[in-house]
C-alpha cells in the first residue's frame, strides 16, 4: 500500500516553495496530512491486533484443546474445570 499522504506532504511543500500557497495554508494542509496518517495507521494497527487475538483463540480452542483432552485425558479434564479460559 503506498502511502499517499506523504506524496501530498511533499506536493504541499514543493508548492509552499514555488510560492503557489502561503505557509500558513501549506502547513494546515501538512498537519491535516499527519493526522490522517495517524489515524490509518492507528485503525490498521487496532484491526491487526483484533485478527491476530481472533486467530489466536481459534488455533487455542479448535486446535489445542482438543489435542490436551486427547493427551491427558480425565486430568484435563479436572484441570478445566478449575481453570477457565483467558477472557
Amino acid at each position: 500500500m503506498r502511502d499517499h499522504g506523504m506524496l501530498w506532504g511533499i506536493a504541499l511543500l514543493l508548492s509552499l516553495f514555488l510560492g503557489w500557497l502561503d505557509y500558513e495554508t501549506t502547513t494546515r494542509k501538512i498537519l491535516l496530512c499527519n493526522k490522517v496518517n495517524l489515524v490509518t495507521l492507528l485503525i490498521y494497527t487496532v484491526l491487526y491486533s483484533l485478527f491476530v487475538f481472533v486467530a489466536f483463540n481459534i488455533f487455542k480452542i479448535r486446535v489445542e484443546e482438543p489435542r490436551l483432552r486427547k493427551d491427558f485425558g480425565e486430568e484435563y479434564k479436572r484441570y478445566r474445570e478449575k481453570v477457565k479460559r483467558w477472557f
